[in-house]
């Protein structure tokens, strides 16, 4: 149960990071992304894309999948693609303030929803797995993993969000039948 709440919450702080576009994590940026160059909604591209990444995992180590991985595979990009929705619904015109007070009320939701995500300890999401799994093949650490990877993750975010940011981002990514 903490853990559906949880993915619940993060996804519901992620789509306030989106409205204030002030940014969001690498990985969230990247879906977006992609997401706006394909004729699908956010929520089935990145449930595709976790698909797709779970097959990896399936097949090298198992043991990082669980309830919580399955959880946030299903539900977490519809909620972010709601909530994205609704924040350009009940706040049309993004102020400055409003952005800002959404993205201090995102951080403060998100470090809430996550620490009901990983205190209900049901498995990782697949981008954090694919780390984890790398993590212990190749007998080095996360950290110098993460290093390696986020270049590769901002080069793509820099390619992406510039698509993004400036044409009429929210309603082209967010619409829910395209």
């Amino acid at each position: 149960m903490d853990d559906n709440l949880g993915v619940l919450i993060c996804g519901f702080s992620v789509g306030m990071f989106n409205y204030s576009t002030f940014g969001m994590d690498p990985f969230q940026v990247f879906a977006h992304g992609i997401s706006y160059h394909i004729p699908i909604g956010f929520g089935h591209f990145y449930t595709l894309l976790n698909l797709l990444m779970l097959i990896f995992i399936f097949f090298i180590d198992r043991s990082k999948i669980g309830l919580g991985t399955i959880i946030n595979i299903f539900l977490l990009g519809y909620i972010v693609q709601f909530s994205s929705w609704m924040f350009i619904t009940l706040l049309p015109v993004p102020t400055l303030f409003n952005r800002s007070l959404l993205l201090i009320l995102g951080l403060v939701i998100l470090c809430f929803g996550s620490a009901l995500y990983f205190t209900a300890d049901m498995g990782v999401s697949t981008y954090d797995a694919v780390a984890l799994i790398m993590s212990e093949k190749k007998n080095c650490k996360v950290s110098v993993l993460s290093y390696i990877n986020r270049p590769f993750v901002y080069i793509n975010r820099l390619y992406f969000w510039r698509y993004c940011r400036y044409r009429n981002r929210h309603y082209r990514i967010f619409l829910w039948d395209r």
